[in-house]
């Protein structure tokens, strides 16, 4: 496209979320979702509060009890009962999203100091891996869960254990709806011709989500900010500061088959795929763990068969239906699980959700982030051509999971396998032409001041997790000691002054 042709699609955009604005304001383009672990001042998780017949999950306690009532619809349960998860409103603008989520991570904080004060101790939230060794079992999952939701979440423990403890931040992402819609309505009649503007919706979410992939690498680099691990010191567990950018990401679940080749090639790939996946038992809830993933807001209520457990074993008790004509008790509650599944894969697609990124940034590297997803998304829908090379086959997949993996491991020094040439670059390098790639559609929507975080990335500048080493360096003034490793062995104490820095700087930015 010519600076003139993106000059006109930019006003497109403008205009197509001013009218999206004004017919559905509480709709919008970006969106958060960011998880923290709750921990206590030795660093270990806090499962519980209270003792015996009181006692409860310390989740189910901070959700039902302590979060002020106008800030819990925001706030979720996670997996396990000292983690927890907030979400903003859907927004138009990438700035306000980023300020949402950081006057909710206040509430939080805000929370967590009230009940410390209560239970004279202190309570620290934060993101990325757990630094100290700990078990878990079902009895960690939170009881404020319903049945469903629990027996997911225990067969998720039983699979991957304590590598669902790692808190990371989803973005999500949607078109403006008045530009699919324009844009449908003005298809050529032999395009348009059988299709309604929900398959147009669900080919363009699932080409965007085919194409963000082999960017991944560059969303982890730029977010990575978890370089702490644990390691036997002197026969003593301790908290080491490792080379590794993201010790979150390389610890949390990407099943290579979930990620299967094709899944996102056309909408009815990822239709027959996820059925299959299904059917086989190898997807067996609505999180298929991948880096990025088309989703919908819909619940399929009518097509749900509205049949519990209970209700099943009565039926059976009652010899409505018998055991070896009709099966068995377990196969009815098996199929009730998979049709209900296979009820959630066939919706109309509203956004995209990509889950590679972690949290410790400051408001202004958050907005870019949302930001430069929000523009390659556009960029990828304002031109057809754009990356037709990536078609989700298995050889784009292998690549594309060793460069995340790669980024994971070295930021933004890390070595890529360009997607479309395989050319060899670094992540830096590739954040580079990314940016080049959306700079003429940010600076006709009158954002490109907003990117520039990124910028100072590209040309040298540190990520989070370089911040992070560095900050502890300064902080140690040369006092650390190596491990055998050649890790640095880093003071518990030094750990929750960095976590209480990060609760400052918060402070300011509500302010």
């Amino acid at each position: 496209m010519t600076p003139a042709e993106w000059r006109r699609y930019a006003e497109k955009v403008r205009l197509a979320v001013e009218n999206s604005r004004e017919a559905d304001p509480k709709s919008g383009t970006s969106g958060l979702e960011i998880e923290f672990n709750i921990l206590d001042s030795e660093l270990r998780p806090v499962e519980r509060v209270g003792y015996g017949p009181e006692g409860r999950s310390f989740a189910d306690f901070l959700h039902e009890e302590r979060l002020p009532e106008w800030a819990r619809e925001y706030f979720q349960l996670e997996v396990f009962n000292w983690m927890t998860e907030l979400t903003t409103q859907p927004s138009f603008d990438a700035r306000v999203t980023a300020a949402q989520a950081r006057l909710l991570e206040g509430v939080l904080l805000d929370t967590l100091s009230e009940i410390g004060k209560s239970y004279s101790t202190s309570f620290l939230a934060i993101h990325g891996n757990i630094p100290k060794p700990f078990d878990v079992t079902a009895e960690s999952i939170p009881s404020g869960w319903n049945l469903a939701r629990q027996r997911y979440l225990r067969r998720c423990v039983e699979i991957f254990g304590a590598r669902l403890a790692t808190a990371g931040i989803h973005t999500n992402h949607s078109f403006p709806e008045s530009l699919l819609s324009w844009d449908f309505i003005h298809l050529p009649v032999g395009e348009r011709k059988g299709l309604t503007l929900e398959d147009y919706r669900n080919k363009q979410l699932i080409r965007a989500t085919r194409l963000l992939r082999p960017m991944c690498p560059v969303f982890i680099a730029v977010s990575a900010a978890s370089p702490f691990a644990c390691e036997d010191v002197d026969g003593r567990n301790e908290l080491v500061l490792t080379d590794t950018d993201s010790k979150r990401l390389l610890a949390f679940p990407n099943p290579a088959d979930l990620d299967v080749p094709g899944l996102y090639a056309s909408h009815r790939d990822y239709l027959e795929i996820s059925y299959g996946l299904v059917r086989s038992g190898i997807r067996f809830g609505a999180n298929n763990w991948t880096p990025v993933r088309a989703r919908s807001d819909v619940d399929p209520v009518r097509r749900n068969i509205m049949a519990t457990s209970e209700q099943l074993r009565e039926l059976y008790r009652r010899g409505i239906f018998s055991v070896g004509t009709h099966g068995s008790l377990g196969e009815a509650e098996r199929a009730v699980v998979m049709e209900n599944l296979c009820a959630r894969v066939d919706l109309p697609m509203n956004r995209v959700e990509v889950r590679t990124d972690e949290g410790g940034d400051t408001l202004e590297l958050s907005t870019a982030k949302i930001l430069f997803k929000e523009l390659l998304m556009l960029r990828i829908y304002g031109d057809p051509g754009f990356g037709r090379d990536y078609g989700y086959v298995d050889a784009d997949l292998e690549r594309t999971r060793r460069n995340e993996e790669a980024a994971a491991l070295r930021g933004l020094d890390a070595e890529l396998e360009h997607p479309a040439s395989g050319a060899v670059l670094t992540a830096r390098e590739y954040l580079s032409e990314l940016l080049a790639e959306v700079e003429p559609l940010a600076e006709g929507l009158g954002v490109a001041e907003d990117l520039e975080p990124l910028r100072d990335m590209a040309g040298g500048g540190p990520n989070p997790a370089s911040q992070v080493r560095r900050w502890i360096r300064n902080e140690a003034q040369g006092s650390l000691r190596n491990s055998a490793s050649g890790a640095l062995v880093v003071p518990g104490e030094l750990l929750v002054e960095w976590i209480e820095a990060r609760r400052s700087r918060v402070s300011d930015d509500v302010r």
